[in-house]
């Protein structure tokens, strides 16, 4: 046993001697960062659980043990931190390849079709859950005709699951962006479409009132012309 825990700790420091903290958004996956998200909305209430907050973090972005993660020096471990304050990034990319298929993201939801829609509507709902799904449903699968020509296809449901999981390796750099650009234009298509319902219902309340006031303005001539008539 003693010799099987010295070959785990020493097999354990040569992993850590290769191990090199992420400094760049390219270098972390959407999977990755769901986790990173999960754990940071954790409130520390002390400093060291927020230590062990970011602890967990390098698990994450090393894919390492408790053990082999706590090895980084807290110097290390600060500047990480930091790195993890830097915004994500905002360019949009279009085009992606995953599982030797290449994708087009559609960012006008009125192209989208019925599936992909309620797909990415249902999501939303939990965007660090889902933003994998996001992605998926936004992308529309392509292949080349003679080099020139975009040819779009559906996948095979047999093919979805291994696609999904792929897009879920994709850089966050490259898929938060699109998923924030989303999530606001819904937002923005959600209150317009309010603004105009609330538009609408003004529209009708208006038009009732005129209705209501010219026909109390028939039956108050109708009721003196019965006057008139009497007299």
């Amino acid at each position: 046993n003693e010799k099987i825990r010295l070959l785990y700790h020493s097999t354990n420091l040569i992993y850590y001697m290769n191990m090199t903290l992420p400094n760049s958004w390219d270098k972390i996956s959407l999977e990755q960062y769901a986790k990173i998200r999960r754990i940071s909305k954790i409130e520390p209430q002390s400093d060291i659980e927020r230590l062990d907050n970011l602890i967990k973090i390098v698990q994450v972005v090393i894919n390492c043990d408790q053990d082999t993660a706590e090895k980084f020096t807290l110097k290390e471990i600060e500047v990480f931190n930091e790195f993890l304050k830097s915004p994500v990034g905002t360019t949009i990319v279009k085009h992606f390849e995953v599982n030797k298929t290449f994708f087009e993201i559609e960012l006008n939801p009125n192209n989208l079709s019925a599936w992909r829609h309620a797909g990415v509507m249902n999501a939303l709902k939990d965007v660090d859950a889902n933003m994998h799904l996001i992605i998926f449903s936004l992308a529309r699968p392509y292949k080349w005709i003679a080099g020139v020509k975009k040819k779009y296809f559906e996948l095979k449901e047999s093919e979805i699951p291994d696609v999904v999981l792929a897009i879920n390796q994709l850089p966050v750099s490259l898929a938060y962006p699109l998923i924030v650009f989303f999530f606001n234009l819904s937002n923005e298509l959600t209150n317009s479409f309010h603004d105009y319902s609330e538009s609408k219902l003004k529209e009708m309340n208006q038009s009732l009132t005129t209705v209501k006031t010219n026909l109390q303005k028939d039956m108050d001539g109708s009721k003196r012309s019965k006057t008139l008539a009497n007299n």
